[in-house]
């Protein structure tokens, strides 16, 4: 199928963009408020050094976080559903299982612990600092750590996360591990991209087993691959 210079441009910025998304997503298993522990967190997705990009409209605009016995999957989609990525991960064994679909292109990435371990370490190293601070974010009560990306040394950005939401290991894959509690507002950075991810809710229903079912008809990659995949895509846009 030909496609377009204008939809193989933008769908490479989102297809960069969904593959750090995973690498910065908390990683816990369950929710202990009474007996529940399924559910759904819905953050909101924004680009703050791209608000003048004429692709903007097509990046996502939301991410949701599905969880149920220790299962999560994570799930974003561009407009019109043109690029969709999804991860399953499974926290009792700490794998996950990464999903692209670009048109008809298809790849999976599966990491282990160790592989985790391997890809946070490729992605820029933050130096954290806490406050005293506090906000509200989806109707928890949060506290404030300063960070500072140290491939950016003069700016700094506000980390908002919670200790009223039980999870498990919250942080363990990604860059911001030594934060015991819950992400509620924390930003990311790859490929020279900054995404802000902010939450706006947090449901509490019953999530269907068949949510963690693995699709089909995807090719195995292993990450260095991903990688090649990712920076082809983006070299087209460059040009």
């Amino acid at each position: 199928m030909h496609k377009h210079p204008l939809f193989k441009r933008s769908t490479a910025l989102f297809l960069a963009l969904c593959f750090l998304v995973l690498l910065n997503w908390n990683c816990g298993s369950k929710f202990s408020f009474g007996s529940l522990d399924e559910g759904k967190i819905i953050y909101d997705v924004t680009f703050p050094f791209d608000a003048d990009n004429p692709y903007i409209n097509i990046y996502p605009s939301e991410m949701t976080y599905i969880f149920k016995d220790g299962k999560v999957k994570i799930t974003l989609a561009s407009f019109a559903e043109v690029v969709t990525s999804e991860f399953i991960i499974d926290n009792n064994d700490r794998t996950f299982n990464q999903y692209f679909k670009v048109f008809d292109d298809k790849y999976r990435l599966q990491l282990n612990d160790r592989g985790v371990e391997d890809m946070v370490n490729t992605l820029p190293a933050l130096s954290l600092k806490s406050t005293e601070e506090h906000d509200s974010l989806a109707g928890y009560l949060c506290n404030k750590t300063m960070a500072t990306f140290l491939n950016s040394p003069g700016e700094s950005i506000s980390l908002y996360h919670t200790a009223a939401i039980d999870m498990d290991c919250p942080n363990w894959c990604n860059q911001y591990s030594s934060i015991s509690e819950v992400l509620m507002s924390y930003e990311i950075e790859q490929f020279g991209k900054r995404m802000r991810l902010v939450a706006r809710e947090v449901n509490y229903e019953e999530i269907s087993d068949d949510e963690f079912i693995e699709p089909q008809g995807f090719t195995d990659v292993n990450m260095a691959e991903m990688k090649g995949h990712i920076e082809t895509l983006l070299s087209d846009f460059d040009d």
